[in-house]
């Protein structure tokens, strides 16, 4: 059966010391094994054209993705579930920057009360 890695963030477990290694390692123990996980199966179904599409225009855009674990993971095993794994990071990671591209397309703008049809007498029958 493969490992899997599990990356826990916490405010709260300090580094450093052999005590709090032992901690860390308790602690990430006890979530990975606790009754309310769920272990999800493993899809082994081929990378569609979009996403191969997509991860290629995003690793163009930000080359550092090629560093994170879940290029390694989709470039040894390019199923469809790695490639979702990988957008989802790389969109996550540099969500500000990729916000600066769709936001100018998203505004929406003011709507003119003349190219309305029937404008006028809506108002009129408002007031």
């Amino acid at each position: 059966m493969p490992t899997s890695q599990i990356i826990v963030t916490s405010r709260f477990i300090r580094s450093g010391t052999k005590k709090a290694k032992s901690r860390r390692e308790n602690y990430t123990k006890y979530i990975a094994t606790r009754e309310s996980v769920e272990k999800r199966p493993q899809s082994n179904t081929a990378v569609t054209a979009n996403q191969t599409q997509l991860i290629n225009e995003l690793l163009k855009e930000f080359t550092i993705a090629k560093t994170y674990l879940e290029y390694e993971d989709y470039s040894a095993k390019p199923t469809a579930e790695n490639a979702s794994e990988l957008i989802s990071t790389i969109i996550e990671r540099h969500a500000e920057v990729i916000g600066e591209y769709i936001a100018p397309t998203c505004t929406p703008r003011p709507l003119k009360l003349n190219s309305c049809v029937g404008a006028d007498e809506h108002f009129r029958r408002i007031k």
